[in-house]
């Protein structure tokens, strides 16, 4: 009310002025007087609008020019909100699509480890075939899951991860799968031990050439 009142005290003052050629010439006078102490007031602007605002029969008069132009800036300012409103909500729904198309390209994951010795890196590959196993029957979305052998260093082992997508098929199915979290801890207490050392790196598709020649050629 504060902020209407201001409007309406401002906007009263200047229909009054605008209209003292209708007063009385012997009142006019008192009119004039009456303005050259309180136009700049904003107390008296605030003062005279909520009277306006919570009485507005008591003051209520026609809409004059001033009231019009301020109805008119208002109506603009509203459609220039609403129109930015739109063109925000635009540029939102396409940057949740962009951020959707990313999120759902295919992840690939790969982890190098570098064991100190053969006999863990031997252990290593006893408790991840299981997990291998349970992957190619139950992790439809999981693309491929290799387990590779260096040719030039004997402790040097490459885990090849390809899904669907990061999220779902990662993240959800692949990470809260019962025998990732078997497995995991296993790994874990071998880095803790120092009997091994991993380092990986994820990439999203490109779409730039392939990675299975039976879906190619499919």
């Amino acid at each position: 009310k504060a902020c209407a009142g201001f409007i309406n005290g401002f906007t009263s003052c200047f229909n009054d002025i605008e209209y003292h050629q209708s007063v009385p010439a012997k009142y006019r006078h008192t009119l004039l007087k009456k303005y050259s102490n309180h136009a700049f007031s904003i107390k008296y602007f605030m003062n005279r609008g909520l009277e306006k605002v919570c009485y507005p029969a008591a003051t209520s008069r026609r809409v004059h020019r001033p009231r019009l132009a301020f109805f008119a800036l208002s109506g603009l300012l509203f459609f220039f909100v609403f129109q930015r409103a739109i063109v925000s909500g635009n540029e939102a729904a396409a940057f949740s699509t962009v951020r959707s198309s990313k999120s759902s390209a295919p992840f690939s994951l790969f982890a190098t480890l570098t064991f100190t010795d053969i006999q863990y890196k031997e252990q290593f590959l006893r408790d991840i075939a299981p997990l291998a196993d349970y992957i190619r029957h139950h992790e439809p979305d999981t693309i491929s899951y290799n387990v590779l052998l260096s040719d030039q260093d004997p402790l040097k082992v490459l885990i090849m991860e390809r899904y669907k997508d990061k999220d779902n098929a990662f993240l959800n199915v692949h990470r809260g799968s019962a025998p990732f979290q078997e497995f995991r801890p296993r790994l874990k207490a071998m880095q803790d031990a120092g009997r091994v050392e991993v380092d990986g790196s994820s990439y999203l598709d490109s779409t730039v050439g392939f990675s299975d020649r039976s879906a190619v050629e499919g």
